[in-house]
Parts: structure tokens; C-alpha cells; sequence
């Protein structure tokens, strides 16, 4: 039988992007994967600094929505998923995350909220099934730990 853990809160709290975690991206040190995602929507330098000092990493998401800053080539057409890939893999890399990934065993990794979110979850105000982007990134980044593991 298929286990799922469906959302990132209590004992999974670690799957999420708002954890502190300290993840480099294009050679910053962002606070949480949040920060750097929203940073990363940038090509100005000094919006993407105000976005890393931002206080929490709602702060951050929410700056990285509000600002009538364009945002840089590609991003809706595949640099966000490339970005997302890269942040959750440096944050795995640390041996805590790693090990708390890993002890996920096989189960199928969902994202859910009830903000309306179906591109990198399955939001639980909506019908359909979300794309669930951010469960099958980590589901990939464990089974690549996994094959390093054997």
C-alpha cells in the first residue's frame, strides 16, 4: 500500500520552503528556500537583496509577488521548476535535511495549502489535483540520495 504525506506541517514541517536553512543561490546565502525562490524571480540585484533581508519567509513570498518589477526570462516556462530544483537540492545536501528526507522511505510526497496553490501543491480549496511541483521535485532529489546511499 502507497503511503502519502500530504502536507509539510508538524513532523514534516521540514519539507517546507519556509524552514530556516541557510541555501546559496547564484552565490548568496538566502535564510530559506523561500527567500532565494523569490529572489531568484529577479534580475535586479539590489530587489533581490531587499527580498533576502526580508524578516520571514513570508515576507519574502509576499515581496516577490508585490513588486511591479519585471521578472527575468523564462520564468514561467520552466526556470522557476530549474530554480525550485537547485535550492531544494542544496538544502538536502545538509546532512540534517538529508537524513530527515531520506527517513521519508517511499512515500508520495504532497504539498498541500488552502491558499489556491495547484502549480507547486495541491491546494485543498480547488477540485482538481494540483500539479504538485515541489512533492515531485523532492521525490526526486530522495531518490537520487537514495542511489547514493547504496
Amino acid at each position: 500500500m502507497t503511503e502519502f504525506i500530504r502536507g509539510f506541517k508538524d513532523d514534516y514541517r521540514f519539507l517546507s520552503n519556509f524552514i530556516y536553512c541557510d541555501v546559496e543561490y547564484d552565490g548568496v546565502v538566502y535564510p530559506t528556500n523561500e527567500h532565494a525562490f523569490q529572489a531568484a524571480k529577479f534580475n535586479d540585484l539590489d530587489w533581490r537583496d531587499v527580498i533576502k533581508n526580508a524578516k520571514s519567509p513570508g515576507d519574502a513570498k509576499a515581496l516577490g509577488r508585490s513588486r511591479d518589477f519585471p521578472m527575468r526570462d523564462g520564468w514561467d516556462a520552466g526556470v522557476a521548476v530549474q530554480v525550485m530544483s537547485y535550492i531544494n537540492a542544496q538544502k538536502y545536501r545538509v546532512p540534517k535535511y538529508r537524513e530527515l528526507l531520506l527517513a521519508t522511505g517511499d512515500a508520495v510526497l504532497v504539498e498541500t495549502n488552502h491558499w489556491g496553490d495547484d502549480t507547486w501543491g495541491d491546494s485543498t480549496t480547488t477540485s482538481a489535483p494540483g500539479k504538485n511541483q515541489l512533492g515531485l521535485i523532492l521525490m526526486t532529489i530522495r531518490s537520487a540520495l537514495q542511489a547514493e546511499a547504496l
